[in-house]
């Protein structure tokens, strides 16, 4: 699929996959459907961390409030799943297409303590 320049490459067993890691803290998902990817970021660490249009759903892991702020990926951009979802979010801000997030509680240190944990994204028709 051709979004302007961009190619998207989504190889099917990725989208929509789980992957347990060592930072899950939550037991219970959060999800929900948003207009649009509003930000997209690489930041230090090379995580990558997304907003929306909107706002994401309080949820509340280990007993403390997450950060809302952005959605971060649980893994750095050499996994192959963070690449994919950074594909994903890109088509979205893009496009401004619709999304369904999945977070699984919040971050525990590092740069990104306790924002969002991205966990699943996907693009949505209209």
């Amino acid at each position: 699929m051709k979004i302007g320049a961009l190619t998207l490459l989504l190889p099917l067993a990725l989208v929509g996959s789980s992957v347990v890691s060592p930072i899950r803290l939550a037991l219970a998902d959060t999800s929900g459907s948003y207009n649009f990817i509003s930000k997209v970021a690489i930041v230090e660490g090379h995580n990558l961390r997304i907003d929306v249009a909107g706002e994401f759903p309080a949820d509340r892991a280990g007993n403390r409030d997450c950060n809302k702020s952005y959605a971060v990926s649980q893994h750095d951009l050499t996994n192959d799943l963070t690449r994919a979802q950074l594909q994903v979010a890109l088509a979205s801000f893009l496009s401004q297409r619709k999304v369904f997030i999945v977070t699984i509680g919040c971050q525990q240190g590092g740069n990104d303590d306790g924002y969002l944990l991205l966990d699943t994204i996907q693009l949505e028709q209209p």
